[in-house]
């Protein structure tokens, strides 16, 4: 659900609805710099790809964006999780946001994400900036508790060790 959102947004609300036909607006000259929105996840989420929908064919987009993430609202102490570029005519993205959490594990996991717009793209002479959806990807706990466990679990039926395999070649001779 959208938490808050920077003041000049028009239909913030859009960017989480199934609607293709709704977007967010902010104006791209002074609106976009500092225009940010806040979601909250249904639960904690391993945070490892974001998605932007772009489908308003006539005004610009948002091109750099700040991806942070919190455990708590309000927060005061964001933490960084990526900084991503977006390509001016893609109308759908996926962003790796997990390469970097990999080896940062404890910071990735958030219940709030936070998107802050940092520039725009200047495409022909749009006053408006949209983006039709946002999505965030991951793992909850369970799930990502239920990998690591599966990582460290070793089938030794299908990788024998090497005295496995001198038993069943003993055996075999005999």
């Amino acid at each position: 659900r959208l938490v808050t959102h920077s003041r000049g947004m028009r239909h913030p609300q859009s960017i989480l609805s199934g609607d293709k036909s709704d977007y967010m607006l902010v104006p791209c000259e002074g609106g976009v710099e500092g225009a940010w929105f806040v979601i909250s996840l249904l639960e904690d989420l391993f945070l490892e790809h974001v998605g932007l929908v772009s489908l308003e064919f006539f005004a610009s987009g948002f091109r750099h964006l700040q991806i942070l993430g919190s455990g708590k609202y309000p927060t005061d102490q964001w933490r960084l999780l990526g900084e991503i570029e977006t390509n001016p005519t893609a109308a759908y993205e996926l962003f790796d946001i997990g390469s970097r959490c990999r080896n940062l594990t404890d910071m990735c996991w958030v219940r709030f994400i936070k998107v802050r717009a940092l520039t725009h793209h200047h495409l022909e002479q749009n006053s408006l900036c949209t983006l039709t959806r946002f999505q965030a990807f991951g793992s909850t706990q369970m799930v990502y508790l239920q990998e690591e466990t599966a990582k460290d679990h070793v089938d030794h039926r299908l990788q024998p060790s090497v005295a496995d395999v001198m038993d069943w070649h003993e055996a075999a001779i005999h």
